[in-house]
């Protein structure tokens, strides 16, 4: 049996995760808009946020879903590796969706 605290997170997480479920569209695409601001960024939210879910919670359902928005980002989401704002950030996230070589 999990500890109580991770108990007590998931009673917490799971309503919330499962109305934000709901508003998946059948590819797996989760924004709020049709034109989000910073795609990638809000993606690396999620993905932040379910991995926690279900790491803290123990929430098997956040792996679900998290599976349904990357296989949405693995086929919309730009990969050529450009910075994120101007040349001061560089944003690494089209680094993890590159299959490894070896």
């Amino acid at each position: 049996m999990p500890p109580p605290a991770t108990r007590r997170a998931n009673r917490r997480v799971t309503p919330s995760l499962a109305e934000w479920a709901k508003c998946l569209g059948p590819d797996g695409y989760f924004y709020y808009s049709k034109h989000p601001n910073a795609p990638h960024y809000i993606y690396d939210k999620m993905v932040g946020g379910l991995v926690d879910m279900a790491a803290y919670a123990g929430n098997k359902d956040a792996l679900k879903w998290l599976s349904k928005i990357t296989g949405w980002a693995e086929k919309n989401l730009d990969r050529s590796n450009k910075y994120a704002f101007g040349e001061t950030e560089w944003y690494t996230l089209s680094e993890n969706f590159t299959a490894p070589t070896s």
